[in-house]
């Protein structure tokens, strides 16, 4: 999902972002609402995304500096009630990220590397 979100701003990107760490990706994102703030005319709907946007940067950034390198990289542990309310909190913001940031894929195979993106494949 923090590829697709990324994507979602910079298509000639596409590819790109499965090998780069998420800070580097965080900071594309950063730098895409930036732009957007420049280039989006004024109104509500811009309003509306670009706080979506800085939302998810946001999450992004706690995700990996609250969660991810604790456990990735073998910091920390959660007991079970600590590790079910991570996994709560994640699968309410990608159920908001699914329903708030447009389907981008143009092929299966595409779809296939977003659900793995997000934690979601079978």
């Amino acid at each position: 999902m923090l590829s697709a979100a990324a994507q979602r701003h910079d298509a000639a990107q596409r590819g790109r972002y499965t090998i780069q760490n998420w800070q580097k990706i965080i900071e594309q994102i950063d730098a895409a609402i930036r732009q957007s703030q420049k280039t989006l005319p004024k109104g509500e709907t811009r309003n509306e995304r670009l706080q979506f946007l800085s939302e998810v940067a946001k999450e992004f950034t706690h995700f990996k500096d609250g969660w991810r390198n604790y456990v990735s990289h073998n910091k920390g542990t959660y007991n079970d009630a600590q590790a079910r309310s991570v996994m709560e909190h994640v699968r309410q913001f990608m159920t908001s990220l699914a329903i708030n940031l447009p389907d981008t894929s143009s092929s299966p195979a595409s779809a296939e590397t977003h659900r793995v993106d997000a934690g979601l494949s079978e």
